[in-house]
């Protein structure tokens, strides 16, 4: 039976108050709570079962608005178990806390009163048997004691643990780890130049950040890993100019993909500077014209924003 959405049976997450969704950070609607539930228990609560006879109805809200299936994904999603074996849940996204070593500019987490999941009460409540890949967030995940642990503790699990960084604390013990354990590590860069850099992402170093790529670069060569990464941009008024360079910079950041997000403001701010918009959209075709390989660069989130 075809369904709009097959994260609802495939995909959870967790954020730092212990909230858990399914594939989004707020659609369709909380869950349960992770500190008071078993994820097992929650896979399958009234809410979800809910939601997923929803997605076969063709009745799910979020999904006049979703960004995060492609309509080739949804084109051949289907499922018809309202009440799915857990087994069928392979990827799970956690928050583990909001303290970070840096201030972007961007960022809405307050890291003066960081909040956090503690590794004991997440070992508890989390079966790990089922799921192939986590996806670790923060904050910064190599800055918050509880993110280290858990990141060990699925790797001991054997679950393959991705995570984005800012770079600065990736030192040679994480990258040897994330060589070993990770099938994707995305480097918050934010920037194609060190002075746009350092202003958004406020406290980080530009050489630091581009020194620790080269070295994890060099260091997953030598060990023939299968570890993707990617040099991540999120895209605001600050930066928005240093797209078409920021693409064109793919191999001087030594990395495998370069990918986008965006501050949902710039939408609206685009919209208010059409020929910025029609000047840039011009430079980005530009710049993938003018980039080998240029599958490389993931332009779904540019797209959104009609630049491409």
């Amino acid at each position: 039976m075809k369904t709009f959405c097959p994260l609802l049976w495939e995909e959870m997450y967790i954020n730092e108050k212990g909230d858990v969704y399914t594939c989004c950070h707020q659609f369709p609607g909380k869950l349960g709570n992770i500190k008071k539930s078993t994820l097992k228990e929650i896979y399958n609560s009234r809410k979800l079962q809910k939601y997923r006879r929803q997605s076969i109805q063709n009745r799910l809200l979020c999904a006049h608005f979703c960004t995060l299936l492609s309509p080739a994904q949804r084109a051949k999603a289907t499922r018809d178990d309202i009440k799915a074996d857990y087994t069928s849940l392979k990827r799970l996204k956690i928050c583990i806390g909001t303290g970070c070593n840096i201030r972007c500019t961007m960022c809405w987490q307050d890291h003066d009163h960081p909040k956090v999941l503690e590794t004991e009460m997440l070992r508890q409540q989390i079966d790990l048997d089922s799921v192939d890949r986590i996806d670790i967030q923060g904050g910064e995940p190599l800055y918050i004691r509880q993110a280290r642990e858990f990141y060990d503790h699925c790797a001991a699990h054997n679950v393959s643990i991705s995570f984005l960084t800012n770079g600065m604390l990736l030192n040679d013990e994480w990258i040897n780890k994330v060589i070993k354990h990770s099938h994707m590590i995305s480097i918050s860069v934010n920037a194609a130049t060190a002075r746009t850099h350092e202003m958004v992402n406020r406290g980080s170093k530009w050489d630091t950040v581009i020194s620790n790529l080269h070295n994890l670069r060099q260091k997953r060569d030598e060990a023939g890993s299968n570890l993707r990464i990617l040099a991540h941009m999120t895209i605001i008024r600050q930066n928005v100019l240093e797209i078409p360079q920021f693409i064109s910079m793919i191999d001087d950041f030594a990395v495998d993909e370069v990918k986008f997000g965006f501050d949902p403001r710039l939408k609206l701010y685009l919209l208010l500077h059409p020929a910025l918009r029609k000047k840039l959209k011009q430079q980005v075709r530009k710049a993938m014209e003018n980039t080998p390989d240029n599958h490389r660069i993931d332009t779904s989130r540019l797209r959104i924003l009609k630049l491409i």
